[in-house]
């Protein structure tokens, strides 16, 4: 037994190193490019040539990556991440051969070293194109850079392979001063007799950072005549509620009233809601009956389709597509078990879709998918 536990412990050891040996000799990038942004992260890309057929592709990340982790090329390939003695590295399952993009944020490049003032250190293997946010200005670059441009507003930097930093400060924006109105809740009664007395009641808000005066206007639509309007005058994030006296119209039949709130400043309409009423004639005993009838029939429906559900056995068919069950002809064609690769092959269909389907199968209970090795296998269940 001691035996068998030292040479357990052996070929797990020896695992490990081959891992590690795996991951030590990552794919060499022909350009890493570092996109940073205002807070200080960093969307990092590596683009790396896939010169043939591989399983797994593994590139060394700058710093360690934060999801989500992307990698694009003819198709979007699934990834994982690897930390071996503090490196990161991103492994691409099964890229197409070509450029592949590898896409990652990071917060562990930059750091401010005082108000506005920002250091961004890495060490790249492949030539690097730094560009830093809208409103920086560089105050230190490094000495062997290749490039230093602007281009839309923001500096760009092109540095050879190599250990580099660069700092920069950020110009501070002016605060943008705006008063905005907003409908937080718009009440009207359901029904109202011909001529009768209407009461609209509207929460309007500011949502800006400044006081600002405000109109409420009720129209009429589709005319889009006014039916009354109010003033009000609000502070930052300050809400009222405003009521409207209203008259229906006086009709001959039942038909229903359509209004439209809206408020805003100045020529501007910063929000609407519309609201429709039901202006009856009948007296409110009948129409009351009116109501009940129809309350009545629907619930004698909703009792009809409980029984039917329970005559079917309370099951509802699971909402499967053309692309299911292609897969599933295929995996009894085969037996019930095959590798997701070979469904891909055989079926000729996109990579994503195979996978985002066989997911959904086997969130129904329908197949089953498991690691062998590298490689995916799925296997139909006893009860698809």
């Amino acid at each position: 037994m001691r035996r068998l536990g030292a040479l357990l412990i052996l070929a797990l050891a020896a695992t490990s190193l081959a891992q590690a040996r795996v991951l030590s000799q990552p794919y060499q990038a022909e350009l890493v490019v570092l996109d940073v942004q205002r807070d200080g992260s960093v969307i990092v890309t590596h683009v790396v040539r896939v010169a043939e057929e591989q399983v797994l592709v593994s590139v060394r990340a700058l710093a360690r990556p934060l999801e989500p982790v992307i990698a694009v090329g003819k198709d979007v390939y699934d990834v994982e991440v690897k930390e071996v003695n503090g490196t990161y590295f991103v492994r691409v399952i099964a890229p197409d051969v070509g450029l592949v993009n590898v896409t990652y944020v990071s917060d562990q490049l930059t750091r401010m070293v005082a108000p506005n003032l920002w250091v961004l250190n890495f060490t790249s293997d492949a030539k690097a194109v730094i560009v830093l946010p809208t409103g920086a200005i560089p105050v230190k670059v490094p000495e062997g850079f290749l490039e230093l441009s602007e281009r839309d507003g923001r500096y760009v930097i092109a540095v050879p392979a190599g250990a580099h930093e660069v700092r920069w400060i950020l110009r501070v924006k002016p605060p943008i001063l705006v008063a905005k109105a907003s409908l937080r809740t718009v009440s009207a009664p359901r029904e109202v007799k011909s001529g009768g007395e209407l009461v609209v009641e509207v929460e309007v808000a500011n949502v800006g950072n400044v006081t600002g005066t405000f109109f409420v206007r009720v129209l009429r639509m589709p005319e889009q005549s006014l039916v009354s309007a109010a003033n009000v005058t609000l502070s930052a994030g300050e809400s009222t509620k405003v009521e409207f006296k209203l008259h229906a119209p006086r009709v001959d039949r039942n038909s229903t009233l359509h209004l439209r709130v809206v408020c805003g400043q100045g020529e501007s309409v910063h929000d609407e809601v519309e609201v429709s009423v039901l202006v009856y004639v009948l007296p409110k005993r009948w129409y009351g009956l009116e109501l009940a009838a129809v309350a009545a029939v629907a619930v004698a429906a909703v009792a009809v389709a409980v029984a039917l559900a329970r005559r079917r056995g309370g099951r509802s068919e699971r909402p499967l597509s053309e692309v299911d069950y292609k897969l599933i002809r295929y995996l009894r064609s085969r037996g019930g078990v095959a590798l997701q690769r070979d469904m891909v092959r055989d079926l000729n269909l996109p990579k994503t879709t195979v996978h985002r389907h066989l997911r959904k199968l086997e969130k129904y209970g329908i197949v089953e998918i498991r690691k062998v090795g590298n490689l995916n296998q799925v296997r139909l269940t006893s009860s698809a």
